[in-house]
């Protein structure tokens, strides 16, 4: 399978990049988080509304690229060209009950760079949403491949949205010489929204092979924990970073049209027997 794993960001840095040293001042990690743009584009026409702001992660262990980050400001507006990296991360939380402390594994998603660069600086925050604005179009890119690690999940949310996501397991385009060798291949979460997900549910099941071109999104929300000392739930904020498509080719291992009607036909003939019984009934 081929390997696409492309991201390009231009977006405005969000606050100063954080810079970690060693005890002799050697660069050992950059990490900045960057605020890019994209719009709704209506059915009827081209035009761009409604615009949404996104703050990727960008991380990166190579010395060229640290200086350079080092030298971003607050309000400086860039461009970076990378690949999609992720790793398990820990979550630890403070029950708000009995003080606890309880942990929740789950997935970071960021940005390796594989070219950054300063593109205008010592600008004011108005003036930074004015560029953005202007170049919606290319603030926010990512083109990945890759398989289903797990059968989609769909939702239909009380307000009409429908949802479905799902992993992909990502195949690396470019090795990251800072990685352990190992390490070839990324798992980002997927969430396509509306029409995409209704046929995405349809079509798609753990083991399909897909393309997708779409942007990445971050989004704040609640986590619900159980407590393992005390039992009580209590709620803490969490963020997540995603892939959302604009479109998505179904390449390999996907249901046809006719595996479809025939899942939909049993359904209905499902429900006919609750409601009525079987003919011999």
């Amino acid at each position: 399978m081929a390997r696409h794993n492309f991201v390009f960001l231009y977006g405005k840095v969000t606050k100063n990049p954080k810079i970690i040293t060693d005890g002799d001042g050697n660069f050992l990690r950059g990490q900045c988080m960057l605020t890019t743009i994209r719009g709704e584009r209506s059915i009827d026409d081209d035009t761009l509304s409604n615009f949404k702001y996104d703050c990727p992660i960008i991380l990166t262990k190579n010395q060229d690229m640290i200086y350079e980050m080092s030298t971003w400001h607050e309000n400086d507006m860039v461009e970076v060209k990378g690949t999609i990296s992720t790793k398990d991360i820990k979550r630890t939380t403070s029950c708000k009950h009995c003080g606890h402390q309880n942990s929740k594994l789950g997935v970071l998603l960021y940005i390796t760079p594989i070219h950054i660069c300063a593109i205008e600086k010592d600008l004011t925050k108005d003036q930074c949403f004015e560029l953005l604005k202007k170049k919606c179009e290319i603030s926010n890119q990512c083109i990945v491949a890759g398989n289903i690690c797990n059968e989609p999940q769909f939702y239909r949310h009380p307000n009409g949205l429908c949802q479905t996501q799902y992993q992909i397991a990502l195949n690396r385009k470019f090795r990251v010489k800072e990685d352990p060798p190992e390490i070839k291949t990324d798992f980002p979460w997927i969430k396509s929204q509306g029409e995409s997900a209704e046929s995405d549910a349809k079509f798609l099941m753990k083991g399909s092979s897909v393309l997708i071109d779409g942007m990445i999104q971050t989004r704040e929300f609640t986590q619900k924990t159980v407590c393992e000392e005390c039992g009580q739930e209590y709620e803490w904020p969490d963020q997540a970073m995603e892939i959302v498509p604009y479109c998505t080719e179904y390449l390999l291992n996907c249901r046809t049209i006719e595996e479809i009607e025939a899942i939909e036909n049993s359904a209905s003939e499902d429900t006919f027997k609750r409601i009525f019984g079987s003919p011999s009934e």
